[in-house]
């Protein structure tokens, strides 16, 4: 999957449908014994937070909604799997219940979820709140800085608020 990452979206395509598959087959496999030390991440809830970034980078998102929702069925606390479930419901055009999500995480959120709020926020028009998520996004870090898979998105919403030099 990180490798598909780097990719121009049609030359990603077909290897993160090779990810996705290979994702499944894990899940088909993961209660038997050897699944845990032949695939180390192959917990129930990591392989669906992966599947679910998988499907997120093949513009998938309402399947990608399934495996974090999944995921979070399976451990409830998992931040991965909750600010997929956010960022699923934002590409799926589902803002204010991306936002509505997203609002308790903020209290004790970082970089990635600031800026996941100020995409939100600029996509529904309210551009002062945009810029201020973005700005407190970064007194709390780099977004995408954590997660890889967010740098793209991030990269794009630097963009607006910080003009080239």
């Amino acid at each position: 999957r990180r490798q598909a990452q780097t990719l121009p979206l049609r030359e990603r395509l077909p290897l993160l449908e090779m990810v996705i598959a290979g994702l499944e087959w894990s899940v088909s496999v993961e209660d038997q014994k050897f699944a845990e030390w032949l695939i180390p991440v192959a917990r129930k809830y990591n392989v669906r937070v992966e599947s679910g970034i998988a499907l997120l980078l093949s513009s998938r998102p309402d399947e990608a909604l399934t495996a974090f929702q999944e995921a979070l069925a399976l451990e409830p606390q998992m931040k991965a799997a909750k600010l997929g479930v956010v960022e699923a419901l934002y590409d799926a055009g589902r803002i204010e219940e991306s936002l509505a999500t997203l609002q308790p995480m903020l209290a004790d959120g970082g970089a990635d979820e600031w800026a996941l709020a100020s995409c939100m926020c600029l996509t529904m028009g309210a551009n002062e709140d945009a810029l201020a998520f973005y700005e407190t996004a970064l007194q709390h870090g780099i977004p995408g800085s954590q997660v890889s898979y967010r740098k793209e998105r991030f990269t794009e919403l630097a963009t607006v608020f910080e003009p080239e030099p």
